[in-house]
């Protein structure tokens, strides 16, 4: 068992922190329900409550949508009222029924049996000479019977696969956990520690269960040290030691964050320890700072928001709930309340948060609603690439080597919920033997014995997805290998090709001797002006030129047996790349690039000018049939003797020779004949 260890020591800044939704004790999804009908605000109270005096309970009932606050009851004089189970509408944050559940007024957090529809709340007797499980049916609404219990229940919590309640019997007698069968009324002592009532440190308060590894777990207060108990035998299967640095307070309340697999506990000083159910890893704490106050925190419940990555906890001393982010490990803001908060519980259905307050002094207890804001883990966290370590490994047949996927974040750490996606160039060679898509972990067998592979992972996060790879695999023979691979050139076919067209590239490797099957190919693109590859591995592959002009350039790089050679090669977009190349992305003249079609042009109109001269020299009969100047003279003109010879038609005629100095100017030319 892993344990984070939350102690306030950053400062509480203020900060958009807080809820939407979360399944009871943490497990689950949030269930549809009423809009939020807050104002538009964050971190704030909404509304206040009146319930009874000594609010030591809050449970949400998923299954009918409504909140329960357990409650003593006081009135003036320390008159005793009993104790009680107010039903709260969150549609109206209103009491809609008060159901007593003994005339003693003595109460303890409840747990919630989804599955019967019960609420199962720790009491006292109508005559105060027993302890007792009262049971509230969450259909009708009443008290329906009670179960006795030992000397001293401080906590219950229900194990839905077998049916049972777990009530932690602390104090300075017992050291115990009670299994409670309902059906049968049956009880089963488990002992978890020594009693201080024999020396013992052991006062065991805080209890959950969690379903994902079916364990009770157990806070011990007046010791360092949280208890656990396999449900499915109902005997203690291990202990979480916590480590204390300074003056840090026992372990005293629970809660489960099942996105990142923790179980939270708070020190009643105000820690906040996270043990992580996977990897058993422990951090140090992390010290809150009371808003007010000088004798301490003193928290007593604690509350996690599956939606936000929130946890909540309400400090008596301080009158105040703190935020603590399981994100960033650090407390992000704090809410303050006007009377002493004693629990708190998440409405998943509409986001808010309900803190149970007493106020000793006018008799009276409320419950205080609260709209909180999104943690950083539910608004901030992105990203951004993922490596495989080891980078390369070289394994004989039958050889397994273990890879770790690293992913990157902004802002700082990543967050839980990361899912990864194995995969191997080439399955003839080599296997994945361990690895699935919610782990960053896989460990590859081989069975070839000469050759390479890849490894890559997927990694995504929300809706964004990175690759990381490839890690090469190198398979060697039993008695030592020989080929390597010297060289690789790269073909593309075309060279040049029009924007968002496409290119054939091949790889040829030359080795030492014949190539093999087996070669691994990682390729790359470095490109100013976009582009895609259909593969970063494989040959041959395809790339896709992108919108711009330019010139990208590919690399593969091509292993073996240890082995490795590099080649690269350069492709144009854009430039003369097929129909629909040309400078600058546009077609030229009769569908050519723009070089080609001005040369096409002009040798079009050089063609022309030179049929017009020979046109009309053959009409003013100064080129003969035979190609040859005329020998008799130019025959007379259509406009008679000494009229200038009209030009061909599309042609001007000839200029008259210059005027005499002093001379009128000539008239202008006659038009063209049409």
């Amino acid at each position: 068992m892993a344990l984070v260890l939350l102690l306030g020591v950053a400062s509480r800044a203020g900060g958009a922190v807080p809820v939407a939704a979360n399944p009871s004790e943490g497990a689950g999804a949030a269930a549809p329900g009423p809009t939020p009908h807050h104002p538009a605000c964050t971190n704030c109270v909404i509304d206040n409550i009146t319930t009874g005096l000594g609010m030591l309970g809050i449970n949400y009932d998923p299954n009918n949508q409504l909140v329960y606050a357990s409650s003593s009851m006081w009135g003036p004089g320390q008159t005793n009222l009993g104790a009680a189970v107010q039903v709260i509408d969150p549609s109206t944050n209103q009491v809609t029924v008060n159901v007593t559940v003994s005339a003693v007024n003595v109460v303890a957090p409840g747990a919630l049996d989804t599955s019967n529809n019960n609420l199962y709340v720790p009491t006292m007797n109508d005559q105060g000479s027993a302890m007792i499980l009262a049971i509230v049916n969450t259909v009708s609404q009443s008290l329906t019977g009670n179960i006795t219990v030992p000397a001293n229940p401080e906590q219950a919590t229900y194990d839905p696969s077998n049916g049972e309640i777990y009530v932690s019997d602390g104090g300075s007698v017992n050291a115990n956990v009670s299994a409670v069968d309902p059906s049968t009324s049956s009880i089963q002592n488990i002992p978890v520690g020594t009693p201080m009532s024999v020396g013992g440190p052991d006062d065991p308060v805080g209890i959950l269960y969690v379903g994902a590894t079916n364990t009770v777990y157990v806070a011990n207060d007046g010791g360092a040290n949280v208890t656990e108990i396999n449900a499915a035998t109902n005997t203690v299967s291990g202990s979480i030691a916590l480590p204390m640095t300074g003056n840090i307070g026992a372990p005293y309340a629970l809660a489960y964050d099942s996105a990142n697999s923790d179980l939270y506990v708070l020190a009643s000083n105000g820690a906040i320890w996270a043990d992580n159910t996977t990897t058993g890893a422990v951090s140090s704490p992390v010290v809150l700072t009371p808003l007010g106050g000088s004798g301490g925190l003193n928290p007593e419940a604690l509350a996690y928001d599956a939606a936000t990555g929130c946890v909540y906890s309400p400090n008596v001393n301080s009158n105040d709930l703190a935020i603590f982010d399981t994100y960033t490990d650090s407390e992000v803001g704090t809410i303050a309340l006007t009377g002493r908060p004693e629990s708190v519980g998440v409405d998943p259905a509409n986001g808010e948060v309900y803190v149970g307050e007493d106020n000793a002094a006018a008799y009276s207890s409320q419950v205080a609603v609260i709209a909180p804001s999104d943690c950083p883990r539910a608004t901030g966290a992105a990203l951004t690439g993922v490596t495989i370590s080891p980078s390369s490994v070289t394994l004989g047949p039958g050889g397994t080597n273990a890879f770790t996927a690293n992913p990157t974040c902004t802002p700082g750490s990543c967050p839980a919920g990361i899912t990864y996606a194995w995969s191997l160039t080439n399955t003839a060679y080599a296997q994945i033997v361990s690895g699935s898509a919610v782990q960053n972990q896989a460990s590859v067998q081989v069975s070839g014995s000469r050759g390479s592979v890849g490894l890559f992972v997927n990694a995504t996060f929300g809706s964004s997805t990175v690759m990381g790879g490839p890690a090469i695999i190198t398979m060697t023979p039993s008695g030592g290998g020989g080929l390597t691979v010297s060289s690789v050139s790269i073909s593309a076919s075309p060279s040049t090709v029009a924007l968002g067209g496409s290119s054939t590239l091949t790889a040829t490797p030359t080795c030492s001797s014949s190539c093999p099957g087996g070669l691994t190919y990682a390729w790359s693109l470095t490109s100013s002006v976009g582009g895609t590859l259909s593969s970063p591995s494989g040959n041959p592959i395809t790339f896709t030129a992108g919108s711009k002009n330019g010139t990208v350039s590919i690399s593969v790089h091509v292993s073996y047996a240890g082995s490795s050679a590099q080649g690269s090669t350069t492709v144009t977009v854009g430039s003369g790349g097929g129909s629909n190349g040309g400078t600058g992305g546009g077609s030229g003249f009769l569908g050519l690039p723009g070089i080609e079609g001005l040369a096409l042009i002009g040798g079009i109109a050089a063609v022309a000018a030179v049929a017009g001269v020979a046109l009309y020299l053959m009409r003013s009969g100064k080129v003969g049939k035979g190609g040859g100047l005329s020998s008799g003279g130019a025959p007379p003109s259509p406009g008679g003797a000494g009229a200038p010879a009209a030009a061909p038609a599309g042609f001007a005629p000839s200029p008259p020779p210059p005027s005499a100095p002093g001379s009128p100017p000539p008239p202008p030319p006659p038009p063209p004949p049409v």
